[in-house]
């Protein structure tokens, strides 16, 4: 039998109820009622969980909900919706497009106890066709969706969730907080109810607002199999106004009553103000990285901006252990990235993702990929083309084969010094500058890539086994944890969790490789784990009303209340089907019609709980905000319940400061150059074409001199006149050798290894014009050979009038700490060598 309890204040002690209360079993709507009741009634009791915790974790249910279980059915659907013949492009790509939202649509509905065959007659649309074609194949091949629905609609494992709930001389359940009843917790009720226990719905009532609370009946009635006979509690007497009574009295007389509180809500103009001036203050008075969950920020847009807050506040998410926020995570992701289109492909981006990972390791040397991600860079214009991961790994191998052969014919020269920049014709090609050994090192770093790939991708009809294919991964990971690289404990911790969860996935059954990226960036991301919202940052504020039971001395935020988040909007119909379909299931179906139900009463749960933050929060303490720009919406205005009731809006600025707040100052200890160093530096800058280059531009002459030996040039534009200068040297000093003139396609033929990015027509074009231009006397022209190498693309009239104006540069005057090395932005800086990350660059859009 099911009864019905209202209480319409949080103290219970006086409640016919309460003396069955204290041995009985407490299911909680939300983490944050459960937490709210314990901390009131810890000594009365001792039985408190969720609802998301008795059904995600009942031993007769849990296996429906385990993260491997439900990666393994994303995989065999997405095989599903592959071989499935669509009649347009349109529907196949809608449904490869949706594939997460099917299977949370086939899942909705098998936990709601419905067959794919109860769709018989009700579907209207060509989606919605396809989808019950593909749900029942789906079903054909796993046995879970049936053995799931089968499960709720029994009547077996009453001792074991006696045993396991601690329900040994009690057979009653006290239900909280279940304002609104979703279609799982309705079956699993009426399942519980069939296994003989006791139900009895506790839920927060106050009769003086029918207009608002009555919604709770849509839920809790006799038509859905619950009880009409609700037993109403009154204690609250002759009570006077309050905020949150002035609040809902406007809805039961149908006026507008200004509060007679002025209270504040603040006005932020983006979700990063409210970061800096709310969550950071918070975080940073806690000794521990995790955040303390005392804190309490509420939004209806909870989920979105937790989503925000893991990318610019990463260092909160290590106590969810969100395997996506560390290296490990992003990894296995990237590794899986590289099966593209039935090959093994790479691209610059994804390359570097792999290397600054901490996770691509030499197995050999254990030599760590991550020293390696500058000298990446440098290399990638000579990849220029390259896709597959083959195209890669030749070319890695003909760029060490042509630096040996630089090597061979100029001799080894230390990279570290000023002189190595004219050591070879190429020396300033960046690609061309690396010390052959570190080559060598990349290579076999692409030599590992291609070893994880081709173990992971070893199938040739681009198909595997799900337990094999994670076999191996977990192989892999084993591999990688023995080697004895430093290695951060926590990311240590969630390598060894991960490898332990890997060994879940059993499923013998094929999936294709194509799907392999999408399905485990969804688990390392968590999609699939379905967990309470246990450690984020902001709490939604569907669970405000577990406030009412804590004392709290400290601040609650109220945040994000604009009028896109209160009252709550509708949630969106479970893809493909549509409001009818939902609306003919629903008829017979009470736990579908729970869904609509909950749609319709949007507006009156939105009053609800915004009634009982004002009701039973310190109004000295609530804080509100809202965002006027966020996500796709700008200027947006306060919820409509704020300016009912009169707050005053405050618009947040940045610049509040207490004038007594001290900042810390660092000193950094820097060593001094030695007097040979200073020495050696001198006599380099007494060199005419260096007192060019800080004549030219301080801050150019800055990066190029003094935070590196030289510098070499990355970008493509520039390498155009790099190959210019170099073919017009050659062609000069083959004529002094010789005493004539060389075959110009002969010295373009000897320069194609060294640029191989270059198409023939840009070849054929540059050497048209150089070898007009070639000079005419090699010797001669040293220091014009010098000036091209170090300023390539400059004209020759600036070239001549920075060296007019050459004043010698005084090395004290260098290194006196005043000197700010200011830059000087112009046209030319588009042939720097640091244009790309100088801030003070100029570019052409600029001229």
């Amino acid at each position: 039998m099911v009864q019905v309890y209202t209480y319409d204040t949080p103290e219970w002690y006086q409640h016919p109820q309460f003396t069955n209360m204290t041995d009985a079993l407490h299911i909680c709507a939300t983490g944050n009622v459960k937490q709210g009741i314990l901390e009131k009634y810890k000594s009365n009791f001792s039985n408190v969980i969720t609802v998301h915790a008795v059904i995600k974790e009942f031993e007769l249910s849990r296996d429906w909900y385990n993260p491997e279980n439900r990666l393994q059915q994303y995989l065999t659907l997405s095989r599903e919706i592959q071989q499935y013949e669509f009649n347009n492009e349109e529907l196949a790509y809608s449904f490869k497009a949706n594939k997460e939202q099917v299977l949370e649509t086939i899942r909705f509905l098998v936990e709601a106890g419905q067959k794919p065959s109860d769709l018989d007659e009700k579907v209207k649309t060509k989606q919605e066709r396809a989808f019950q074609i593909i749900w029942s194949d789906f079903e054909k091949i796993t046995d879970a969706c049936s053995e799931h629905r089968h499960l709720l609609q029994s009547s077996v494992g009453a001792q074991k969730f006696r045993n396991q709930f601690k329900l040994l001389k009690n057979n009653t359940i006290f239900l909280h907080g279940f304002y609104f009843i979703t279609p799982n917790q309705q079956v699993f009720f009426k399942y519980l109810e069939r296994l003989g226990f006791q139900l009895i719905f506790f839920q927060y009532y106050d009769e003086r607002f029918p207009t608002t609370f009555d919604f709770i009946k849509q839920f809790i009635n006799e038509e859905y199999g619950w009880s009409s006979d609700w037993h109403i509690t009154k204690t609250l007497q002759n009570q006077s106004a309050t905020l949150g009574t002035q609040f809902l009295s406007g809805y039961e007389d149908g006026r507008v009553n200004q509060a007679s509180i002025k209270k504040e809500i603040i006005k932020y103009p983006t979700f990063f103000d409210f970061l800096q001036d709310v969550v950071i203050p918070l975080h940073s008075g806690e000794q521990s990285t995790e955040w303390n969950e005392q804190n309490k920020i509420f939004a209806p847009q909870a989920k979105q901006l937790n989503q925000l807050l893991q990318t610019q506040y990463p260092m909160l998410d290590s106590y969810k252990q969100n395997f996506l926020s560390h290296p490990i995570g992003r990894f296995l992701i990237n590794i899986h990235e590289v099966w593209q289109e039935g090959q093994l492909k790479l691209h610059e981006s994804l390359i570097m993702e792999l290397f600054s990972s901490g996770w691509l390791v030499d197995e050999k040397t254990e030599e760590d990929a991550r020293n390696y991600t500058y000298d990446l860079k440098q290399i990638f214009p000579y990849f220029k083309g390259c896709e597959t991961l083959e195209q890669w790994k030749n070319t890695i191998e003909k760029l060490y084969m042509e630096s040996e052969k630089l090597l061979g014919l100029f001799g080894a020269t230390d990279v570290n010094t000023r002189e190595a920049q004219f050591a070879t014709p190429f020396s300033n090609l960046s690609y061309l500058s690396l010390p052959l050994e570190r080559i060598a090192q990349i290579r076999k770093f692409f030599q590992e890539i291609e070893y994880l790939a081709k173990s992971l991708f070893s199938s040739e009809d681009g198909a595997s086994c799900i337990d094999e294919h994670f076999r191996k991964l977990r192989l892999l990971l084993q591999k990688r944890r023995d080697l004895s690289v430093d290695t951060d404990s926590l990311e240590l911790k969630l390598l060894n969790q991960l490898i332990r969860r890997l060994e879940n996935i059993k499923e013998r059954v094929d999936f294709l490789y194509d799907d392999i990226h999408s399905a485990l960036y969804l688990y390392l991301n968590g999609k699939f784990s379905d967990k309470e919202d246990k450690g984020e940052i902001i709490t939604e504020f569907l669970e405000v009303d577990g406030e009412m039971f804590k004392q709290r001395p400290e601040k609650v935020w109220l945040a994000g209340i604009d009028e896109h988040g209160l009252p709550f909007g509708k949630a969106s119909l479970p893809w493909p089907l549509t409001q009818q379909t939902i609306e003919e299931l629903g008829k017979e179906n009470v736990a579908v019609q729970l869904f609509l139900n909950r749609n319709k009463a949007v507006k009156q749960i939105s009053r609800f709980l915004f009634f009982i933050a004002l009701e039973f929060l310190s109004i000295e303490n609530l804080q509100c905000s809202w965002l006027s720009n966020r996500g796709n919406h700008d200027n947006l205005n306060s919820t409509m319940y704020v300016r009912q009731l009169g707050f005053i809006p405050k618009l947040y600025s940045p610049i509040q400061f207490p004038a007594d707040k001290e900042f810390e100052t660092y000193e950094a200890d820097l060593p001094l150059p030695t007097a040979g160093e200073l020495a050696s530096f001198k006599q380099t800058i007494d060199e005419e074409v260096v007192q060019m280059e800080y004549l030219l531009c301080p801050k150019r002459f800055y990066y190029s001199r003094i935070l590196q030996p030289y510098s070499t040039i990355s970008e493509d534009f520039v390498h155009g006149f790099v190959y210019s200068t170099t073919f017009k040297t050659a062609l000069s000093l083959s004529r002094e050798i010789k005493g004539r003139e060389s075959d110009a396609s002969k010295i373009a033929e000897q320069l194609t290894p060294y640029f191989p990015q270059f198409e023939q027509y840009r070849v054929d074009s540059i050497v048209q014009h150089s070898k007009n231009y070639a000079y005419r006397n090699f010797t001669k022209n040293i220091k014009k050979i010098k000036e091209n190498i170090v300023f390539p693309g400059l004209t020759t009239a600036l070239k001549g009038k920075l060296k007019q104006n050459i004043t010698p540069v005084n090395i004290a005057t260098i290194f006196d700490p005043t000197n700010s090395f200011e830059a000087k932005p112009s046209k030319n800086c588009k042939y720097c060598p640091h244009q790309s990350y100088c801030i003070s660059a100029q570019y052409q859009v600029d001229e």
